[in-house]
C-alpha cells in the first residue's frame, strides 16, 4: 500500500508542476480505487475445489458426447452405404460397388 501511495503522491505533485498549475490530480479521490484494485478477494478453498470438479465433469461429458456423435455418424454412414449397395446390386455398377465394399471391410 505504501508503494501505491508514494506513486500517487508523485503523480499528484507532477501534473501541477508540468502544466504550470493548470492540471491537477487529487490523490484522495483515487485512493479508494487503488485500494480496491490491490485488495485480493477472499475465495474459499472449497469453492475453488467445487468449481474445478464441475469443470472436470463438464469436460469429460463433452468429450464423451463428441465420441458418441462420431460413432453415430460413422454407423449412419455405413448404413447408407449398405442400403445403396443393396439397392444397386442388380446393376453392373452396383455389383462393382458391392464387391469393392466387401473387399474393403
Amino acid at each position: 500500500f505504501v508503494l501505491f501511495h508514494a506513486m500517487g503522491k508523485a503523480v499528484q505533485d507532477f501534473w501541477p508542476l508540468v502544466s504550470l498549475g493548470l492540471l491537477g490530480y487529487d490523490m484522495s479521490r483515487s485512493q479508494s480505487i487503488m485500494r480496491v484494485a490491490t485488495t485480493a478477494s477472499p475465495v474459499a478453498g472449497t469453492e475453488v475445489r467445487d468449481t474445478m470438479m464441475r469443470i472436470t465433469r463438464e469436460t469429460r461429458r463433452d468429450h464423451a458426447a463428441c465420441i458418441l456423435q462420431r460413432i453415430w455418424r460413422s454407423a449412419a454412414f455405413l448404413r447408407r452405404v449398405r442400403r445403396l449397395v443393396r439397392s444397386n446390386s442388380g446393376t453392373c455398377a452396383g455389383a462393382l460397388t458391392a464387391a469393392t465394399v466387401e473387399r474393403e471391410s
